[in-house]
């Protein structure tokens, strides 16, 4: 059985850039880590994002 983590993905969309977006991961409702850039789509910056909270699972996994 997989075990939880702290840590949810935000996609949204750019406000001042049109069809831009980025994400945001936090870690137990505080932020912890931005896109550094924007991308094209919503799918993109989720499947970005998902790489880099596969990471933040690893580290935190290992740390317990």
């Amino acid at each position: 059985m997989a075990e939880d983590h702290p840590f949810t993905i935000a996609v949204e969309r750019i406000t001042d850039i049109v069809d831009r977006f980025r994400w945001s991961i936090h870690e137990n409702g505080k932020l912890r880590e931005q896109s550094p850039s924007s991308y094209a789509t919503k799918r993109e910056a989720l499947a970005d994002a998902q790489k880099v909270m596969q990471r933040l699972v690893t580290r935190w996994q290992i740390g317990k």
